[in-house]
């Protein structure tokens, strides 16, 4: 998966991500990439208002 915002001069890849044994949001190993939560809506889909 990707994310790409052209104006934004922003095209990079998406990674799924967890939660850390502490409770803290796991962040991607590569700092040129994004985090999608994975145990929430996958990414285009409508979440829970």
């Amino acid at each position: 998966m990707r994310l790409a915002v052209p104006a934004l001069g922003v095209d990079t890849l998406v990674d799924p991500v967890g939660v850390e044994p502490d409770g803290q949001m796991t962040i991607p190993a590569e700092v040129d990439r994004v985090g999608w939560y994975r145990f929430g809506p996958a990414p285009g889909t409508t979440g829970r208002r």
